[in-house]
């Protein structure tokens, strides 16, 4: 569990609306359930450093605040993208997903992919219904209602600020910049495994891929879409907090891991005949059949070489990260090849 806390004085001077945020996670480190809790404080401030941070947990708490019963906030999930929102167990908020900038329904973390945003549930219906329009980087920009009129508009700067907000629904809309939610007491963005800052233009924490437990529960690349498993994996390693390679504008990150650089997984060319479809794409696949054959061999070669026997812990776990990285690059770039020769070959 994460908390965060928001002082609009200062942490050494609590005063009445500061609140703090408890963020809860399940086995698939999904966020599934958000509680708010406000603080009343009388006296006008005070408490030290450490009774601030612990406002509202029993012992410790500053005498002059006490914190509210929290507003719990569920959240249902389709694989890692919301699709509804519950309050205290009442669904407030329902999400209408479609095709992302990948192509697919979730290749790309659903960024490009919100429809629609429904709300007021009553006896099993909602009542009304919202609309989105993205930018071409899936950045929400726009949103309509059902009759065609304008609720919430939305202008950002190349890492997310949000430079101008508009219209009835624009505050209690939360998904905007790359299409993730915001939170609004800290104005940062969660992407599923990290939160990012657009102040700071930077996540908030190092990238997971260094740690091993997430290397043991995780295989390298398996979010990606299959041209794109491991590219460019390590060109962020040697800053663990930096965000898509400090180029926004051109690139994004689905889930707080590797940037997308914006290219489908499969694009059949414009205008071909549904009759050459079919062979591009068993060409593909065959390819790409091969690639992963070679792509596996080599991950063996890398636990024998790394791996002591017997073991569950690598020998040379920083030799051993290094060569499977090395080997999922290879991988992305032996795709990548197949698509272009499955495209071009007559």
């Amino acid at each position: 569990m994460i908390k965060n806390y928001h002082f609009q004085n200062g942490i050494d001077n609590p005063i009445t609306g500061d609140t703090r945020t408890d963020f809860v996670y399940d086995g698939l480190m999904r966020l599934r359930q958000r509680l708010e809790y406000s603080f009343t404080c009388t006296g006008g401030g005070g408490g030290d450093q450490a009774s601030a941070q612990l406002a509202g947990e029993g012992a410790g708490t500053p005498t002059n605040c006490l914190s509210s019963l929290p507003i719990e906030t569920d959240y249902i999930y389709d694989g890692m993208r919301v699709i509804q929102e519950r309050v205290m167990g009442v669904p407030t908020v329902s999400y209408t997903r479609g095709n992302d900038l990948s192509a697919s329904m979730g290749g790309a973390g659903g960024i490009g992919g919100l429809l629609a945003r429904s709300s007021g549930y009553s006896g099993g219906n909602w009542t009304n219904h919202n609309f989105y329009f993205a930018d071409g980087n899936g950045n929400v920009t726009y949103m309509l209602n059902s009759s065609q009129a304008l609720v919430a508009s939305y202008r950002y700067d190349p890492f997310g600020n949000t430079i101008s907000a508009s219209g009835t629904l624009a505050s209690a809309n939360v998904y905007r910049f790359s299409s993730k939610e915001i939170h609004a007491n800290s104005g940062m963005y969660y992407y599923g495994y990290r939160f990012y800052d657009p102040n700071l233009q930077m996540w908030i924490n190092r990238d997971p891929l260094t740690e091993f437990g997430f290397e043991t529960g995780q295989t390298l690349g398996q979010e990606l879409p299959p041209d794109l498993t491991g590219i460019l994996l390590k060109l962020e390693r040697s800053n663990l907090y930096q965000m898509v390679s400090n180029d926004p504008a051109n690139k994004t990150d689905k889930l707080g891991l590797i940037f997308w650089p914006h290219l489908p997984p499969f694009v059949v060319p414009p205008g071909t005949a549904p009759d050459v479809v079919g062979p591009i794409w068993q060409r593909f696949r065959t390819c790409r059949a091969r690639c992963k054959a070679d792509r596996d061999k080599e991950h063996n070669d890398c636990t024998q070489y790394a791996w002591c026997p017997d073991s569950t812990v690598p020998r040379d776990f920083v030799a051993w990260s290094a060569c499977m990285v090395g080997v999922n690059m290879n991988y992305d770039a032996c795709v990548k090849l197949c698509f272009v020769g499955a495209v071009m070959w007559r």
